[in-house]
């Protein structure tokens, strides 16, 4: 039954992030108001790495089989019939994708932090902070090379593989996640980390962002931005929280799992495909919560008529 639903599925949500994501690049690109500098690269970045998430989840279709030791992986996707490294080489560009465009979501929400705490904006404390989530990505994906070369090019480990994945017309075993090797823990430590502390991070800063927008606090800000801040932040929870919803329960659905040593189907299907989920409902997110894009989109909906453009009180104000 799950391979019969995730066959109309998967091709289903690689269709609509097709369709949602060039539209909001094209948003993003042509209808940026100058003011929104940082947040349009930050943006598209994001876009970019949910568009490599979404293209390597249809082709490879994963599933993670965790009631083996150590827990392997298949492929239901149509790259299966290639050679495992291949798709053991995609199914890391998975994770680096889906970590990244989660970490732009965060990196999002710390910016507009930094523009309504300090009344004169400072680029080093947002450098630093870019900082500290590149070096994350880096040893991320540094770990992910070392499985690579260690797990999946060596001669024997290939010619292994092409005598197991001999008939494919089902699926392909394409490698294995051992956490006794330490680039593997390492790198699922991290995963973890995001999956579970930046959801924390991301509520204090925006009580924080709240708490500086709030009626009284600062007669500049006026009424208007204050509800576009508003606005903006509530699409910002979203998309940082969405991943968090799908994760936390495969993820310790995988935990139980490894533990009794059970075969848990859902969860060994649903930790590929529910990660997939944001790369359609981000854009979506994106156009309606953010107030230039959504006025452009009723202008093309025809319930706005186009008018002079004049520059807005923008809720995100970083260049």
């Amino acid at each position: 039954m799950y391979r019969l639903v995730l066959f109309y599925l998967n091709p289903l949500l690689f269709v609509l992030a097709m369709i949602d994501q060039p539209i909001v690049i094209y948003t993003i690109i042509r209808h940026s108001p100058s003011n929104l500098k940082a947040l349009k690269a930050v943006l598209l970045n994001t876009s970019c790495f949910q568009i490599s998430h979404s293209i390597s989840s249809f082709l490879t279709q994963f599933r993670q089989v965790s009631n083996l030791t150590p827990v392997e992986i298949w492929s239901y996707g149509p790259i299966r019939h290639q050679e495992a490294y291949i798709c053991y080489i995609l199914y890391h560009i998975l994770q680096t994708s889906a970590m990244v465009s989660g970490l732009s979501a965060f990196l999002t929400i710390y910016m507009k932090y930094d523009a309504a705490k300090y009344v004169i904006p400072s680029r080093n404390r947002v450098r630093r902070v870019v900082v500290v989530l590149v070096l994350l990505v880096a040893v991320s994906v540094a770990c992910e090379i070392i499985l690579i070369f260690i797990q999946s090019l060596p001669t024997e480990i290939r010619e292994n593989y092409r005598q197991i994945n001999q008939n494919t017309t089902e699926h392909a075993n394409i490698g294995f996640v051992d956490l006794r090797v330490i680039p593997s823990r390492i790198n699922h430590t991290i995963i973890s980390f995001q999956v579970f502390a930046f959801p924390i991070l991301t509520f204090y800063l925006r009580r924080s962002i709240f708490s500086q927008v709030v009626p009284g606090n600062d007669d500049r800000v006026s009424i208007a931005k204050r509800e576009q801040t508003k606005t903006f932040l509530n699409g910002l929870t979203i998309q940082v929280m969405l991943p968090v919803v799908v994760l936390v329960p495969v993820f310790f659905g995988q935990l139980l799992a490894l533990v009794t040593k059970g075969e848990f189907l859902l969860q060994q299907y649903l930790i590929f495909v529910l990660p997939v989920l944001p790369t359609v409902c981000d854009p979506m997110i994106t156009l309606y919560f953010v107030t230039p894009y959504r006025k452009q989109v009723k202008i093309w909906l025809r319930m706005k008529n186009e008018t002079t453009r004049q520059p807005s009180p923008s809720a995100f104000i970083v260049t």
